[in-house]
């Protein structure tokens, strides 16, 4: 959807009705966003060229200036990354940096600022175990939990400060399922963004009763 609302705005600098699109839509797909794609396979094609073709291009340059014309660009690339992420093409692609931003955002530059959405209260837990990438044993959970208390207060603003602390008391108390759940979750996102084989690299994982870390 975000691809053709992009393709229906760079379509209206280039034309001035419907007409004038009829006449330069390509029948034959040629990996441009002005393809018909009459059998709907063909929309596959243009989204993974996420190009505009040489005659389209001397129609939109003549409308947009060149940041406007770069910045289309950067979003149709965007958008094609994420789109082969949608494909069976992302297994085979190698493991890339996550970083947090200073919004606490999780994103990988190099798959188009690929975000990966948490909860805060997931996205704490996973925060702490980016700060030690030797792991954390679930029993050891306790002994982080001011520092967890610091983090969740950093980047949500959702219920009190004793319901958050309380929050943070389930997370660290090893009777309690909550922190397995929130790394099921957390490897759920990353399966769901990435892929089974390339999200293994990103969730925290470890095998019973062992230290438990992002990665391998």
């Amino acid at each position: 959807m975000a691809y053709h609302i992009l393709a229906l705005m760079v379509q209206h600098y280039m034309v001035k009705s419907e007409h004038e699109l009829a006449q330069i839509l390509h029948r034959e797909p040629v990996g441009c966003v002005n393809d018909f794609c009459q059998n709907k396979r063909e929309v596959i094609l243009k989204m993974r060229t996420a190009d505009i073709c040489p005659n389209c291009m001397e129609r939109l340059v003549k409308k947009l200036n060149p940041p406007e014309t770069n910045h289309v660009f950067e979003l149709l690339e965007s958008l094609r990354i994420k789109m082969l992420f949608a494909q069976n093409m992302r297994q085979h692609i190698e493991p890339s940096p996550l970083v947090v931003t200073s919004e606490n955002t999780l994103v990988i530059p190099a798959y188009g600022n690929l975000e990966i959405r948490m909860t805060p209260l997931e996205k704490t837990l996973y925060l702490l175990y980016m700060r030690y990438p030797e792991g954390i044993h679930l029993t050891s959970l306790v002994e982080y939990k001011t520092e967890l208390q610091d983090v969740y207060a950093s980047i949500s603003s959702l219920g009190s400060l004793e319901e958050m602390r309380q929050s943070i008391d389930d997370m660290c108390n090893a009777l309690n399922n909550s922190t397995s759940e929130k790394m099921a979750k957390i490897k759920g996102h990353f399966e769901k963004a990435l892929g089974k084989e390339l999200a293994k690299h990103y969730y925290i994982q470890g095998k019973r009763g062992e230290r438990k870390r992002i990665g391998f």
